[in-house]
Order: C-alpha cells, then sequence, then structure tokens
C-alpha cells in the first residue's frame, strides 16, 4: 500500500493506491493458458477488490465487526473493460481505488471506480464497483470441512480445524430446548454459529447485533445439556439446567498445566458457561433493546476434589436465583454444583458455586471505574524492588520437575517485578507480577467471537501461579515424592470480584497477592492469599480470598477421606460393636488400588500384609496410600493416617504390604477336603458371632467343625464399594472364620479371648472377584504363627462351583476382653451398643458395697480408641485416670439401680449419682482413689438390692 487519503481522488472522497510484484513463477501462469501464460482478468478485478476491502478496514470499519466479510454489493451491474495483459516478463502490477461514496449504515458500504495499470500502461477499468461488509459467522463454513477435533496441546492449532462437525453422530443424552437438540453443534453454534440456529429468538441477531456467546475451542467447555427445568424467556427463580462436559483423555490443558490435573481456569469455565447457556434462554432481550454484553460479576466457590486426566465427565447444575435490573442492567444470580461421572455412573462432587452475571449495554463499559484504590494501594504498583524474575524463559526452578509453573499456552505472568517476604499485613509477603498484552493472544480469539475479551478465569489462574511462585521460593516441596500443585487449593473457598475487563487495546495488566496464610494440613503445605489484578493503572478485580497448596504428586500417592457419616457402610463395621474401624480386607483393597495406579496391571496377589494398629473411625479421617517397586519381587505398598499434632502433624504408616501384579502367580492348590464334622449354625450376625452391619453382610450359612468351618457367601448381597479387588467380598471371607469362639478350635482356650486379624502372610487371586452369585468359603486351623499360642493361623479358600478363585492365610492376635467371660455373645452386644443392662457386664468389682477399678483394666479394654467413652457415654477425650473414675462410679450405682452404666449421670465433684431422666433416689458416693485403683463405697439403701 503506497497511498491512502480518505480526502484524496478525483470526488475528493478517498483514494487508495497499492502496487504487487509481478513473478514468472507466480501460480497463475501455470493454468491460464497454456503456451499463453497470462494474469486472469478475475484476478485482476480481485485485487482491485481487495484494494477496497483494505481501504474499509484501514478506516476502521471491521473494529466492532468481529468476523463480518467483505463481498460485492448484489443485484448490480457492473462495467469493467480489459485493455492489456500481464504475462511472466511484466514486473508490477498497481490497483487504484478512487472513491465515489462511503456510507456506515445499515452496512458499512464503499462504492469507487477501479484502475489496474501494468508497469505503467491502464490495462484494467471498472467504474462504480461497489463493496460492502456483511454479516457472517464461521462455523457456517468450518463445520464442513473435517471431523470434529481437540487441540491436544499448547502448540496453536486453526480455529478452522476445531470447527469441524463432519461426521458427528446423533447424542442420544442431549436434551431438547426451545425445539432444538443442545447438543455439542448447539454449543459450537452458540460460540460461532448463525444466531437463527436457536430459532426466532436469534432471528433479530441475524443483521449483524451482537448477542452474548459461549466461548470458542480451544475454551468451550460444554458438551451437551442433559436436562431442564426451564421455560425460554421466563427468568423465575428456581430455574435449572444441567450440562455435561467430556473430558478429552488428550487436550491443551492437560499437557500445557504443571501436572495432568484440570487447572483451576478451565474448572471455573466448566462451571459458569452453563450459566451463561442457562441465561441466553431465560432472559428475554427485546427487538428494540441495545447491543448487550454478558459478564461474570462475582463468585465464591469451593473445590471439593480435583479433575485429573482419565476423568470421563463433569456434570453441572445451574439453578438461577432471583434476576434483578437497574440502569439498563440486568443481574442474574446463579447457584451452581459439579460432579464428576466415571463409566459406573458414581458420581463425586467436584466443586459448588454461587456466582453472579450481568447483562450490560457497551455505554456501561465506557464509565466503569473498577475498584477505586488508596493513594498507598495505587503506590504499590510502581514501588521498586530489586527482584525481578523473567518467567517466560522456563528457567529450570519454576518450568521443570514436577513442582513446576505451565507451560506457555497457559502462563500468564511474563515476569515477577517485586517479591518482599516479610511484607503484609501477616508479615508473610507481598507479590507482584506482570503481563502485557498481545492482541493476538489466543484467548482474544476464543472469548468471545464478537466480542474479544480476556477469560476472567485467566486472571485467577494468573493469581494461582503467583501463589505457585511463591510456594517454589519457599521450597514448599521439600521432603516430599513428586511434589506437585494442585488447581487450587482443594477445600478452601475462593472469592473474587470483578469490576472490569481487559481488552485487546490494552497494554499491562499487573497482578498483586499479599499472603495471608502459610501453613501445612492433612493435604499438604499450602498458602492463602488477598489479591488483586489491575490493567493499565485501573484496578479491576479484587479476590478477598486464594489458596494454592503442594501436595504429593507421585502417580500412586492417592489422598482419601473416610467419614463413615458419608460412606455409611464403614458404620457396619464395629469389631466391639461400639467403634467403627476400617475392615482389614479395605486396607487390603487400598494398598491393592496403589499399586494398580503405579503399574498400570491387575493385581493377582499380595505378601506379608502388616497392620501395625487399628484405624477406628470415630469421625472422619484422612488417609494416604502410596506404592513403589520393592527392592525384590512386586511392589511395596504402604496405607498411613494423618495425625494432628500441631507443628508435629503428619502421616504415619498403619499398614502395609508387598503387591504382585500381572500374570496369575501359578496354578492354584488343590481344594481342602470337605469338613468331617460340621454342624450348621444359627445366623452368626443375629446371633452375635459377627458384629458386621448389614453393607457387609455377605455370609447365608455357615457351619462349624472342630478343625474348621464351611461358609456360603452371596456376592451381591452386601452393598460395601467393590473398590480394587471386591473388598466387601474379601472381608465376608473372614466371616467364616469363629473369632468370637475360636476355642472350638483351640483344646483348652479360654473363652473370654477374641481374635482380631493381625497380618496376612499371603493372598492369592487367581480371577477377579465376582459381583453377583454363590461362592463357598472355606477356613481352616494351620497352627500357631512361630509356635505364638496367641497367634493362630488359619488357611482360607474361596471357590465359585469347583473353580479355586481367591485363598489366604490369617493370622489373628487374641486378645482378653475383661469381664468378657461372663458374658454370652448376645449379652456382649447388648452391653456395647446400651441396649439393655447386663448384670455381669462391668469392668470393676462390688464386694459388701466396694467397687473396686483397676485403671489398667479401662486402658485394656480401649483396644479401639473411644470405647469406654461411647459405652459410659463419657466426654470424649477425658485423661485415663478420669475416665476411670467415673467409670467405677457408674457402675457402682448401675448395680445398685439396675441400669446400664451409660444411663448413669454423674455430679461434677463426683459424690452423688443418679440415673439419667428418671426422678427419683440419688445415691450418694465417696471416690478413694489409690495408686493405679479407683475405690468407690457408699452405704447401701437395699441389702437386697
Amino acid at each position: 500500500m503506497s497511498s491512502l487519503d480518505p480526502a484524496g481522488g478525483p470526488w475528493g472522497r478517498g483514494y487508495l493506491r497499492a502496487e504487487s510484484e509481478v513473478r514468472p513463477d507466480d501460480w497463475f501462469f501455470d493454468g491460464h493458458f497454456h503456451n499463453d501464460p497470462c494474469m486472469p482478468g478475475t484476478l485482476m478485478f480481485e485485487g482491485c477488490v481487495q484494494a477496497m476491502a483494505f481501504y474499509l478496514a484501514a478506516l476502521g470499519f471491521t473494529l466492532d465487526r468481529d468476523g463480518w466479510r467483505f463481498e460485492p454489493v448484489s443485484d448490480e451491474s457492473y462495467r469493467m473493460r480489459c485493455r492489456g495483459q500481464v504475462t511472466p516478463r511484466s514486473r508490477r502490477v498497481r490497483y487504484e481505488v478512487f472513491v465515489s461514496g462511503l456510507s456506515s449504515r445499515p452496512r458499512p458500504t464503499l462504492r469507487a471506480d477501479l484502475l489496474c495499470t501494468v508497469d505503467g500502461l491502464p490495462a484494467f477499468h471498472a467504474s462504480g464497483v461497489g463493496l460492502a461488509l456483511v454479516p457472517d459467522w464461521p462455523l457456517e463454513y468450518w463445520r464442513w470441512l473435517g471431523p470434529p477435533a481437540v487441540q491436544t496441546s499448547g502448540a496453536p492449532v486453526p480455529l478452522p480445524v476445531l470447527g469441524g462437525l463432519r461426521g458427528l453422530e446423533p447424542d442420544p443424552a442431549a436434551a431438547t430446548l426451545a425445539g432444538r437438540t443442545v447438543d455439542f453443534p448447539s454449543m459450537l453454534a452458540a460460540a460461532w454459529g448463525r444466531p437463527s440456529v436457536f430459532g426466532t429468538r436469534g432471528t433479530r441477531f441475524d443483521g449483524g447485533k451482537r448477542c452474548a456467546r459461549l466461548p470458542g475451542p480451544p475454551y468451550l467447555f460444554v458438551t451437551r445439556i442433559v436436562d431442564a427445568g426451564l421455560e425460554p424467556d421466563r427468568p423465575r427463580p428456581g430455574s435449572w439446567l444441567v450440562a455435561e462436559y467430556d473430558v478429552p483423555e488428550q487436550v491443551w490443558y492437560f499437557e500445557e498445566n504443571g501436572t495432568r490435573v484440570m487447572p483451576f481456569a478451565v474448572l471455573n469455565e466448566v462451571v459458569l458457561q452453563p450459566c451463561g447457556m442457562a441465561a441466553s434462554l431465560l432472559v428475554p432481550q427485546p427487538p428494540d433493546a441495545p447491543e448487550l454484553f454478558f459478564r461474570n460479576l462475582q463468585g465464591n466457590g469451593t473445590v471439593l476434589r480435583e479433575v485429573p486426566a482419565g476423568t470421563r465427565t463433569l456434570r453441572t447444575r445451574v439453578e438461577m436465583g432471583d434476576p434483578s435490573q437497574f440502569d439498563g442492567v440486568t443481574l442474574v444470580p446463579f447457584e451452581v454444583f459439579c460432579e464428576a461421572v466415571d463409566e459406573t455412573g458414581a458420581q463425586l462432587p467436584v466443586m459448588e458455586l454461587s456466582t453472579q452475571f450481568g447483562y450490560f449495554p457497551a455505554a456501561s463499559f465506557a464509565r466503569q471505574p473498577g475498584l477505586p484504590p488508596s493513594a498507598a494501594e495505587r503506590a504499590r504498583l510502581a514501588e521498586p524492588c530489586d527482584r525481578v524474575v523473567e518467567l517466560r524463559h522456563r528457567q529450570e526452578r519454576h518450568g521443570s520437575g514436577s513442582l513446576r509453573l505451565p507451560g506457555p499456552m497457559l502462563l500468564m505472568l511474563d515476569r515477577i517485578t517485586g517479591y518482599w517476604p516479610d511484607a503484609g499485613r501477616a508479615g508473610l509477603g507481598r507479590l507482584r507480577a506482570e503481563r502485557k498484552v498481545d492482541a493476538g493472544d489466543w484467548y482474544f480469539r476464543a472469548h468471545f467471537f464478537t466480542d474479544p475479551v480476556q477469560p476472567g478465569s485467566l486472571g485467577l489462574e494468573g493469581v494461582v501461579q503467583l501463589l505457585q511462585w511463591y510456594l517454589l521460593e519457599r521450597d514448599a516441596g521439600t521432603g516430599l515424592t513428586a511434589p506437585r500443585f494442585e488447581s487450587v487449593a482443594v477445600g478452601h473457598e475462593v472469592r473474587w470480584l470483578y469490576r472490569g475487563q481487559v481488552v485487546p487495546s490494552d497494554g499491562l495488566v499487573t497482578f498483586e497477592a499479599e499472603i495471608t496464610e502459610y501453613g501445612t494440613d492433612a493435604r499438604g503445605r499450602y498458602a492463602c492469599a488477598e489479591a488483586w489484578l489491575w490493567v493499565d493503572g485501573r484496578r479491576i478485580y479484587h479476590l478477598p480470598r486464594i489458596g494454592v497448596r503442594v501436595v504429593d504428586g507421585h502417580p500412586a500417592v492417592r489422598e482419601l477421606e473416610l467419614d463413615p457419616a458419608v460412606d455409611t457402610w464403614l458404620d457396619d463395621h464395629r469389631p466391639n460393636f461400639v467403634v467403627p474401624a476400617v475392615p482389614m480386607m479395605t486396607t487390603v483393597d487400598q494398598l491393592a488400588a496403589a499399586a494398580a495406579r503405579l503399574t498400570g496391571q491387575p493385581v493377582v496377589g499380595l505378601r506379608e500384609v502388616q497392620l501395625h494398629r487399628w484405624l477406628p473411625l470415630p469421625g472422619p479421617v484422612r488417609i494416604r496410600t502410596d506404592a513403589e517397586p520393592a527392592a525384590g519381587e512386586g511392589t511395596a505398598a504402604r496405607l498411613s493416617v494423618w495425625r494432628e499434632a500441631g507443628e508435629l502433624s503428619r502421616y504415619e504408616v498403619v499398614g502395609e504390604a508387598t503387591v504382585l501384579t500381572g500374570a496369575v502367580p501359578g496354578p492354584p492348590p488343590a481344594l481342602f477336603p470337605p469338613l468331617p464334622d460340621g454342624r450348621p449354625q444359627p445366623d452368626p450376625y443375629e446371633a452375635a458371632e459377627l458384629f458386621h452391619g448389614p453393607a457387609l453382610r455377605y455370609l447365608t450359612s455357615l457351619t462349624v467343625g472342630s478343625t474348621g468351618s464351611s461358609a456360603v457367601l452371596d456376592a451381591g448381597r452386601g452393598t460395601t464399594p467393590f473398590g480394587q479387588l471386591g473388598q466387601g467380598l474379601l472381608d465376608g471371607f473372614l466371616h467364616a472364620i469363629p473369632s468370637q469362639s475360636l476355642w472350638r478350635w483351640i483344646p483348652g482356650l479360654s473363652r473370654d479371648l477374641v481374635g482380631y486379624p493381625h497380618r496376612l502372610p499371603w493372598l492369592d487371586l487367581y480371577e477377579p472377584l465376582p459381583t453377583s452369585g454363590e461362592l463357598r468359603v472355606e477356613a481352616r486351623f494351620a497352627g500357631f504363627d512361630q509356635g505364638h499360642h496367641l497367634l493362630p493361623v488359619i488357611d482360607v479358600q474361596a471357590r465359585v462351583g469347583t473353580r479355586l478363585v481367591a485363598r489366604l492365610r490369617l493370622v489373628e492376635f487374641l486378645v482378653r476382653l475383661p469381664g468378657s467371660e461372663r458374658m454370652p455373645l448376645r449379652d456382649r452386644r447388648a452391653f456395647a451398643t446400651g441396649l439393655r443392662y447386663v448384670p455381669t457386664a462391668r469392668l470393676s468389682h462390688t464386694r459388701d458395697g466396694i467397687t473396686t477399678l483397676s485403671v489398667d483394666t479401662v486402658r485394656r479394654f480401649d483396644t479401639l480408641p473411644g470405647t469406654t467413652s461411647r459405652i459410659y457415654r463419657l466426654p470424649a477425650g477425658l485423661p485415663l485416670p478420669e475416665r476411670s473414675t467415673r467409670i467405677a462410679v457408674k457402675e457402682h450405682v448401675s448395680g445398685l439401680a439396675r441400669a446400664h452404666p451409660g444411663q448413669i449421670e454423674v455430679a461434677a465433684d463426683l459424690r452423688s449419682a443418679w440415673v439419667a431422666g428418671v426422678p427419683g433416689t440419688v445415691w450418694p458416693v465417696r471416690v478413694e482413689p489409690e495408686a493405679d485403683v479407683v475405690v468407690v463405697r457408699c452405704p447401701l439403701p437395699d441389702r437386697d438390692a
């Protein structure tokens, strides 16, 4: 372009001159014509038309018309004359535009005479040519170019490739709204398509008026709408919509993130984009309404769990609150809940959110004040600091290893411009970073078509990355096997407030953060901050709270919270009928799962499963499993539990094993011979021989002999989650063992000794355990472990028909429960559960009105911590001496009142006690503590009582 003058030309209405060099090898000479090469006259005309298009673009007519295209004015005749030609010997072509008319309404239209000269000689002329700028929608063409595609890495992919829909099969899961199937083509149309594809509601926008849109790929995160309870154009509170996003196995954000979990920016969009879809359906826009822009204003949400690569689908439910209007702005609130759905249909909560959007007329953006800062806050923007760190250079410290910042496509920071480690109200540090705005940044093309603006979620991501840099500086990954960042701190609330936007014409974005917390919890080391985002000196975002955490990212490391109130099947495993505890086979299953994650192979056996202690569940307990190659054969797996101890808080190992994966360990051994003297037993669950609740009741019949037992299990009877191996059924294998009455197999064994699982020397699996049908389980007493009479050994086989599917060897340890020798099993259960008074159920001894209780007896009875507190209804956490004293008083008065000791209330001064809720006699007592013994006495009102 050698000349452009909006006031030039013969009519003073504009002039443009463009030039093009001619080369002998230009492509058109080969095809036009054989043995007579020359430039087609149509291309000479095309060059003139392109010069007209450049003229309109140069005058700014395309700036607010994203996606519009140029086309000659239709239904008009043009006179064109060719009086020369362009040949391979020609050197230069000049195109000139002599403007005769220019209008901007209803569509920008240029009229001009056109002249093409070749090496100074006029060769082509056209008069009165009209060129208009008209609305267009890229999906109209892109959908036919190829099949659906996903951007799999940070390497740019042409948008037409991401717009392909050829060959896409109908989606049976998609719902129908307003007469249209809301499947992926509809979502793509909401991003790049003609508005009228959504019916008459969209027709008014076909003329070029902008409408609210979804982002386009690679930032579109809605696959379909699956259900809705709404009426279009009726914005009633309580209207709702459910959307799904199918997470690709390989996609750019997993590759660009520091670890293969969904970044917070993407998860934020997954939960917000359905709100935009719901608002576009619900909020009416009259034909005479001005152009409205749809923006998120604020939100407060909590990520409940991360979304790792391999997740199948995210399902988001959005429910609209009560919309409001003022000054031409419509505010639309939503309550949002997102969950992950796996292949089996299991649903795992991912994020919950309250958020608010708004529809804004264009004029409101022109007068946005942002978030006005104080003079001191503004001064921080320019505060000098000698710490400047360039982040685009992918330094070793910040751009490599498992604990690193994201790759270039996702990285929202160019450099750290300030770090004051002791600044801020908490004295934990203050940070500043910046990013130069580039109008060519990929996200402007994706978010949104006709309305380019930086996604607010990427602004939040920039703050997350600033906190990640802070944790790197604090060496927060020290001591972890393979540290990595969570996408955002799981379980910590995130709050944001938007009062401005970043657009392509902006210059510099500045991020600020003040650290408010730094510490360690059950998941890892974390930092929380208050943060702000500025653009060209205007403060536009405020994040009152946001956090980032470093966790162990080893592929076999997994953290899980076990809570009987949530995982109610765990409450059905109470080994002493009182306190729930993790079943041994759940520990086995967790260890097996850790090895399977590490090796990617099926588990076929375990060796030397060791339980170091009980894992009681008085409430939520956080566990962690990890695995690594064993020194010899197999995989070493460990299960640890979080121990809260202030600065000494840590994970402690409670179970470990060597896990075998891959090929089955040899052919199965011969089946046990039948029991020679087996006798059918009553239902062991009802008879209190077994303590398990309904979720774990797999056994349907039991026969016990003098050396072993035989049982039938129904694999589909219990409701315990299957897990890696079939944890509920594995636990059912042990129900064939009469652990409460092992004296049946061991002559001379005291009847007050009860067996509990101690370790598994081996467990072999010859095929996957079934989920339905019957299994036969055979158990045989096999002596004592290393000759120790308190460690009986039992061998177990499980078969389906005549096929042996599993075998194991169990070592139990025998525990003497104080007082149990005087109680039948049903009485023991009744006493433990507080169902009724059992005269022989007591830890103390009473003679001649004097009750004596050994503190050591209480300690031994609390094999599962919390047992005595629950049975005797004592406050949790009482020290052993005080707990023993109150138990002695309760048992003393229990015998007098013929009431369960849990019903006895004790005065704070320990001088009296009574039956709770029963008016009557108050028994005075006198407590006489002695060395390791508590003595309680009182005058008896009735010697025969």
